[in-house]
C-alpha cells in the first residue's frame, strides 16, 4: 500500500543515519526514501549510541556512551524540521533523542530489561497488549519543560532498576510505574518509539502498531 500525503503524493522520508533495515521497512510500506533533507516530508531518527546527558542536565552514567558529533547533527535536523513544519519519528535511540529534544530526559541505564529479546507492552488508549522488540538499555522520561505537552501511547510493566546520575553518582529506583515505550509530542509533530519495528524478526503487531501511530503525526 502506497503511503500518500494530503496532496496525494507519496510521502518522502529522510532517514537520519540511513540503514538497510529502516530503508527496506519504509519502502515496503509505501514511502519514498530521499537522500536530501530539504526534500523530506517526514524525518526518521534511528538507533545507535546514547544521547549526551548534558542535554538534560546530567553527567554520564558508567554505561552511557554517546557521539557528540551525531547529537549535534541530530539537533540541526530537529531544528530544520521545527522551522519547516516537518513531522519526525524516532526509533530506539531516535525516540530517546526526540524525548530529550522535546524537553524530557532519560533513565541512563536499566538493568534486567529484556535486552535482545521481546516483551509485552500495553496500548494506553485502547488497553490491549502486544509483543514488542527490546534492545535498549536507556528509557524515555518525557516529563520536562513546562508548556511542552506529551502523550504516552505505549507502556510496559517489568521488574528492573532504573538509574540516573545525580552529582556524579549513579542513583536508581526500582520500577514502580510503567516505563514509556512510545510517546507523542503534538506541538512538534514528534513520535518516539523505543522498540525496533524495522527488525526482520519484529512481531508483525509491533510494526503494524508503529505505522498506525505514525499516521497520527502525518495527518
Amino acid at each position: 500500500q502506497i503511503r500518500t500525503s494530503s496532496r496525494g503524493t507519496i510521502v518522502k522520508i529522510f532517514i537520519e543515519g540511513g540503514g538497510y533495515h529502516y530503508t527496506t521497512m519504509f519502502i515496503g510500506r509505501g514511502y519514498e526514501v530521499v537522500p536530501d533533507l530539504d526534500e523530506a516530508e517526514l524525518v526518521c531518527f534511528t538507533g545507535g549510541a546514547d544521547v549526551n546527558p548534558s542535554y538534560y542536565g546530567e553527567q554520564p552514567h558508567p554505561q552511557t556512551h554517546f557521539s557528540a558529533i551525531r547529537d549535534e547533527d541530530c539537533f540541526k535536523i530537529f531544528n530544520h524540521c521545527i522551522k519547516n513544519d516537518v513531522p519526525m519519528v524516532g526509533i530506539c535511540r531516535g525516540a530517546q533523542f526526540l524525548c530529550v529534544a522535546n524537553g524530557g530526559s532519560l533513565w541512563q541505564h536499566v538493568d534486567n530489561h529484556a535486552i535482545h529479546g521481546s516483551h509485552k507492552a500495553q496500548d494506553v488508549l485502547q488497553g490491549y497488549e502486544l509483543n514488542v522488540t527490546s534492545t535498549h538499555h536507556q528509557m524515555m522520561r518525557p516529563e520536562g519543560v513546562e508548556g511542552i505537552d506529551f502523550e504516552v501511547l505505549l507502556t510496559a510493566n517489568m521488574s528492573f532498576r532504573k538509574e540516573k546520575v545525580i552529582d556524579g553518582t549513579p542513583v536508581g529506583m526500582l520500577s514502580s510505574t510503567p516505563d514509556v515505550e512510545a510517546c507523542m509530542w503534538q506541538a512538534t509533530k514528534s513520535l518516539g518509539f523505543q522498540p525496533h519495528p524495522e527488525f526482520p524478526s519484529a512481531p508483525e503487531a509491533c510494526t503494524a502498531w508503529f505505522f498506525e501511530k505514525l499516521d497520527l503525526i502525518l495527518e
